[in-house]
């Protein structure tokens, strides 16, 4: 777990992830993802299970807290050598991860359970790509500002 902290502690934002392990990932009960690793050759991974920010953070903030939160997973990422990440995210939020090293995998569904409204779509991140094409962008984008 990850957690994101303001000013005296107070927490603004959580990451959960959860490791492969012999019984599979929560999300295999929603999408095969150990059968899609094993015909992608990927034998490591990471499944991020939660990600919530705080409902009183304000909007500019909000990228914060993210980016925050990204960047401590791809140090934990970078010093266990995992980087292959697979999420469950909601349709409309998969333009903020249009990127390349973020893939959807999987075709929109809705869970059955409560609370959970609106499609979700299976995504694998291979994270190391991500972050560098992230840093192209930034750069790029300082270079014309």
């Amino acid at each position: 777990n990850l957690l994101a902290e303001a000013e005296k502690g107070r927490a603004v934002g959580t990451m959960r992830f959860v490791h492969n392990n012999p019984i599979g990932f929560p999300m295999d009960s929603d999408f095969p993802l150990t059968d899609y690793m094993k015909t992608h050759g990927i034998s490591r991974a990471l499944e991020i299970g939660r990600f919530v920010i705080h409902k009183d953070v304000s909007r500019d903030s909000r990228n914060t807290v993210a980016f925050g939160l990204f960047k401590c997973l791809y140090d934990y990422c970078c010093e266990t050598g995992i980087y292959d990440i697979f999420a469950v995210t909601r349709g409309e939020y998969l333009k903020k991860y249009r990127m390349p090293g973020v893939d959807v995998i999987g075709r929109p569904f809705r869970y059955s359970k409560p609370l959970s409204g609106g499609l979700w779509v299976p995504v694998h991140c291979n994270i190391r790509e991500a972050y560098q094409n992230y840093l192209k962008g930034v750069e790029t984008s300082a270079r014309v500002g």
